[in-house]
């Protein structure tokens, strides 16, 4: 298969929805080992979460790169929405203890 046939933006769609999955298995299973009573903690679900979350940003920024350039942009428009309501996650997450407090 040829550049020129290939979808673009696939490896930007496919980078955001693992690393959405990262960042969903991190939160989660870090809130489960930090609230266990085992004493082992969170930190490696804390890494696991950083890399999903290093992963969807190159995903944005990566659809981004690929929504300048001609041809078809339909994959890295759903990369991009992917990747952005991840980062909203992310960021309301980061809020909604101070905005609770309010």
């Amino acid at each position: 298969m040829s550049s020129e046939s290939r979808p673009r933006g696939i490896g930007w769609l496919l980078t955001a929805l693992f690393g959405a999955a990262l960042m969903f298995t991190g939160f989660i299973a870090g809130l489960d080992a930090a609230f266990d009573g085992s004493g082992n903690g969170a930190g490696f679900w804390v890494v696991v979460f950083l890399i999903g979350l290093g992963s969807v940003l190159s995903a944005l920024v990566g659809s981004i790169v690929w929504l300048a350039r001609p041809g078809r942009k339909t994959l890295s428009w759903i990369a991009l929405f992917v990747a952005t309501l991840m980062l909203i996650g992310v960021v309301l997450l980061f809020l909604a203890p101070r905005l609770s407090a309010l």
